[in-house]
């Protein structure tokens, strides 16, 4: 398989801190002699920055008992 491929397969682990220290610097060693590949890393890299990725909002979500007896209701009616 190519190098390349492998790395840039990492990369988005790589970035979330998910990867092991042997694929960190096999990622690390590798971008800094490979033009295409520092440039996906740097690409991918601005996209994380660029991402809200705040958990979302459940306070603002309707409680699942609003949802049961929504449900409820609609099983009331009968189609005739």
């Amino acid at each position: 398989m190519d190098i390349c491929k492998m790395v840039q397969d990492a990369v988005p682990l790589y970035l979330e801190g998910l990867c092991s220290d042997e694929t960190k610097k096999m990622i690390e060693e590798h971008k800094s002699n490979c033009d295409e590949c520092r440039q996906f890393y740097e690409m991918c890299s601005a996209v994380i920055e660029n991402t809200d990725l705040a958990a979302p909002d459940f306070d603002s979500a309707l409680p699942i008992s609003n949802i049961k007896k929504a449900n409820k209701r609609k099983s009331n009616y009968e189609i005739t």
